[in-house]
């Protein structure tokens, strides 16, 4: 699919199956993911990741779930409702979803209520979801922070 990057394993037009496969033979206990960014609501890339791991599902291919990253702003964030819709229909699929790597940037201390509030609500979304197995923040601090220092993600 076109929102995938560029990598030495492009042209190889079934790599993620293969991916998944291999690592199932190594390891056929294991749980298998998808991780990505910007998938999270119901954008034209989430319903790619949707499209995708339903094939792969319809396929045999053995995938168990889905990390929805959750890199957030205080500009940019998908709606409550399309989260829900999205986690909803992977969960129907019979996948897992786990936020993986939340954080919610904002540029000052007078929008750390707002950061809060978001924070909340999104925890309690995953906590209403059954098939929303699991919760991490990206960093625990800012001072561990991927993000500049400026931008207080947590």
């Amino acid at each position: 699919s076109n929102y995938l990057k560029q990598t030495v394993w492009s042209p190889l037009s079934n790599y993620i199956d293969l991916a998944f496969q291999y690592a199932h033979e190594a390891d056929p206990n294991v749980k298998l993911f998808y991780n990505d960014y910007s998938a999270e609501g119901m954008s034209a890339k989430a319903n790619a990741v949707y499209d995708m791991v339903k094939s792969m599902k319809n396929r045999g291919i053995p995938i168990h779930g889905v990390g929805l990253q959750c890199h957030f702003t205080s500009s940019y964030a998908p709606s409550f409702a399309d989260i829900t819709a999205n986690i909803n229909r992977l969960v129907a699929l019979g996948l897992e979803v786990h936020i993986t790597e939340f954080d919610y940037a904002i540029t000052g201390t007078s929008q750390e209520a707002q950061q809060g509030t978001f924070y909340n609500n999104l925890l309690n979304l995953c906590l209403q979801i059954s098939g929303c197995k699991s919760f991490q923040a990206w960093g625990f601090t800012e001072k561990d922070t991927w993000l500049c220092s400026d931008k207080l993600p947590l």
